[in-house]
């Protein structure tokens, strides 16, 4: 039978602790990039994008349903998928960069998986069936330095959650019920138009951390504000508006000229 998934106390009390982790394994493979040691420093970086991802993976199970209990646990004990946690929330901060919806998740798949492996490598001597020897030196300064750069970028995303009152005015302003309800309006606003859900998801990621928000393109690195989750209740409650706003309209529209 598996396991519930925790309440959003609990989930907002893990959060900060899977963040302060990822920073300490940054911080010792930027050490041991300085070092010399390049495969060991990889590995360190890939894990702490890993440890970002399950911040991100406890930031949607926060009034998530009991049904998502199964793909929780799945992907909080699944190295790539925990990647995939990580990479896609770059990607609402890096905008598609012409991309389609469809074709960035399968490269976040694909690269996901790619860099589970090269961490295992930095770590491992193997050895296949062709009588190749897999060393952790094949990996390359330039790819080390790449992945540093990557976890780093999640880091500044995630300061936001290190805040002590935040957590807490979460809570107080976006209840369990009104997350579940935005997030059954993503997803079917993600069927209808994957690009178009993907440009509202970005707006929020950018309101709810004080950032300006241009459409289509790269939005700065987050610089948490006192008034995130202000501005993050702001916009759920406008996404939430907005269908029966449209749908006002439409009656308006509708209605023949006063004669």
């Amino acid at each position: 039978m598996t396991a519930p998934i925790p309440d959003a106390p609990e989930l907002l009390r893990i959060i900060p602790a899977v963040i302060n982790n990822a920073d300490d394994l940054l911080g010792d493979a930027r050490v041991l990039m300085e070092a010399g040691r390049v495969p060991r420093a990889y590995s360190l970086a890939v894990l702490a994008l890993e440890e970002f991802g399950k911040a991100n993976l406890c930031l949607y199970a926060i009034g998530a349903g009991p049904g998502f209990a199964p793909e929780f646990w799945k992907s909080w004990r699944t190295h790539p998928r925990k990647l995939i946690e990580s990479l896609g929330m770059q990607s609402l901060a890096n905008g598609l960069g012409g991309q389609t919806v469809q074709s960035r998740l399968a490269e976040i798949v694909t690269n996901s998986k790619g860099t589970h492996d090269l961490k295992l490598r930095g770590l491992y001597v193997d050895y296949d069936q062709a009588g190749q020897l897999q060393l952790p030196q094949s990996i390359t300064r330039e790819a080390a330095e790449a992945v540093i750069e990557v976890a780093a970028d999640a880091s500044a995303m995630a300061q936001v959650w290190l805040q002590p009152d935040v957590p807490e005015a979460l809570l107080s302003v976006a209840t369990p019920e009104t997350l579940d309800r935005v997030r059954a309006m993503a997803e079917q606003a993600a069927l209808a138009d994957p690009e178009g859900a993907f440009e509202r998801a970005r707006e929020l990621l950018a309101r709810g951390t004080g950032q300006p928000y241009v459409a289509g393109e790269v939005s700065p690195s987050p610089d948490p504000l006192a008034n995130i989750v202000t501005e993050m209740a702001a916009a759920m409650e406008s996404f939430q508006a907005e269908p029966a706003q449209q749908e006002a309209d439409t009656r308006q529209a509708q209605k023949p000229d006063d004669q």
